[in-house]
């Protein structure tokens, strides 16, 4: 997935690309061992749009989230039918962490 983003990856970089929201945002970060789809490294905030994929993976994910955390960065995961539904809403619950 690092070449291609999803839709709903894309909808939502078109809302925190160019520090539109004030923060730079960065792509497909590499950290530690893991890609996250998006991140912010002035506050250490990670955004993952979660598809279907990861309906069945809770278990993984949240250990996943566990070692970010252990390596200082905050993760905000969001289902990606939220991003289409009310992306607004996706934007400011990243602007809220990022305090």
């Amino acid at each position: 997935m690092r070449c291609t983003p999803t839709r709903s990856e894309e909808w939502l970089w078109r809302r925190l690309a160019g520090s539109k929201t004030g923060f730079a945002f960065r792509r497909q970060l590499v950290i530690g061992p893991h890609i996250t789809d998006f991140a912010c490294t002035k506050v250490r905030l990670v955004v993952e749009v979660d598809g279907a994929y990861h309906e069945d993976r809770a278990r993984p994910d949240a250990r996943r989230d566990r070692k970010l955390a252990d390596l200082g960065w905050s993760v905000l995961r969001v289902p990606d039918r939220l991003v289409f539904d009310d992306l607004d809403a996706v934007v400011a619950k990243a602007s809220a962490l990022r305090r």
